[in-house]
């Protein structure tokens, strides 16, 4: 980066024994200009900053393709260690663009929507300054991601990587979201993996959804909540485990919806609520346990709609309602088991329509039950 200096020359720049064309571009406003310096032989970008009077950086957060002049050209790009944030769609439709580094000593704090997306980035290697990166690689054709060590990420979201095509990350212990669809379509994706000590408190909306080759997960103790679809259409899923001691609270609708190859399932005891169609389509699911002293007072509707290999299940004893269609459409279900407890059951309509080898609903002989519709015709309820 020798010979890139402020304030910059009219004319074009000699580095690296290579000529570099000036070019301006406008940042938001009220702010300064910001350069960059093309090669348009060897394609290559450095671009660099003006700074503001407060002496924090600027950088132009809007390079749309239709006004861009190198969005077709860019194929290399060093961030100056000056930059401190990247602004939204910087590098939007950089087709060609497939390197990103950042100069030794940056410190980068933000890297904006879409940035580098609809670019043929290949690698990055984020900074451990980052604190944020929103939507930033999306659409793009990452092939590899890496945190520094002794990362300061906190929230990486809203598709930062969706439909990428890398087969693994570590996620950094500083993390403690992951937004809506952040890995989302990422079809290649079957290894992720959480650096201990993790802070990750919630995964939101459809942040694995479509991971079609993922096989395995293993959740840290501090995630509360597991969003709307977050594990959706995973159909390669097997295995999902849950740290000893986890703080699961909620899982959300259709978190596990069509994963067609889970066998089974540990439910934590924090768990209050089920969502509606939580394990739907579940095709594979034989196997479903609830932690001792579990305290899941609802199971929604639909949430283990056809699952067609789930054979029995004890229903924890703070649950009050089971939802509409819960178990409907679970072919080989036999056994329905009620934990002991208090407080009145309700089931709701149609909770075990299409279930023709259920025979037994099992209810302690003082618990209040109301089934709402028919059972199937060769069902009893027996009292225990």
């Amino acid at each position: 980066m020798q010979g890139l200096v402020d304030p910059f020359p009219d004319n074009p720049l000699s580095f690296d024994g290579h000529t570099y064309r000036p070019m301006q571009k406008q940042t938001a406003a009220g702010k300064q200009a910001a350069r960059c310096f093309v090669n348009i032989e060897l394609l290559e970008c450095f671009l660099r900053s003006s700074i503001s009077n407060t002496g924090m950086e600027v950088l132009v957060t809007a390079w749309k393709p239709s006004s861009s002049q190198f969005d077709g050209v860019l194929q290399k790009i060093c961030v100056p260690e000056s930059i401190k944030r990247i602004g939204k769609k910087a590098f939007y439709c950089c087709f060609r663009l497939t390197h990103m580094v950042f100069e030794a000593g940056s410190e980068p704090e933000e890297i904006g929507l879409d940035v580098c997306r609809y670019s043929a980035l290949l690698s990055i290697c984020l900074p451990r300054s980052i604190k944020r990166v929103v939507g930033a690689f999306g659409g793009s054709s990452l092939r590899s991601v890496f945190f520094e060590q002794k990362a300061q990420i906190a929230y990486i979201g809203d598709a930062a990587f969706r439909g990428c095509f890398f087969q693994a990350i570590r996620i950094p212990s500083s993390v403690e979201r992951l937004g809506n669809n952040t890995f989302n379509g990422c079809k290649a994706l079957n290894f992720v993996t959480f650096e201990p000590e993790s802070k990750l408190r919630a995964i939101d909306a459809g942040a694995f959804m479509g991971c079609l080759s993922l096989s395995s997960i293993f959740l840290p103790r501090s995630v509360q909540t597991l969003g709307l679809s977050v594990f959706s259409g995973c159909p390669a899923l097997t295995e999902v485990i849950f740290e000893e001691g986890s703080v699961l609270s909620l899982v959300n609708g259709a978190a596990f919806r069509n994963c067609t190859a889970l066998r089974s399932i540990s439910i934590p005891r924090r768990v209050q609520t089920l969502g509606e169609s939580a394990f739907k389509g579940c095709l594979a699911l034989t196997t479903v346990t609830f932690e001792a002293g579990s305290v899941l007072s609802s199971v929604n509707g639909a949430a283990f709609l056809n699952c067609s290999s789930l054979r029995s299940i004890s229903i924890p004893r703070r649950v009050q309602t089971l939802g509409l269609s819960v178990f409907k459409g679970c072919l080989a279900l036999t056994t329905v088991t009620f934990g002991q407890g208090s407080a009145p059951l309700r089931i709701k309509e149609k909770a075990f329509e299409d279930c023709p080898s259920l025979r037994s609903l099992r209810i302690p002989k003082n618990r209040e039950m109301t089934v709402q519709g028919a059972l199937p015709e060769d069902c009893v309820v027996e009292t225990y």
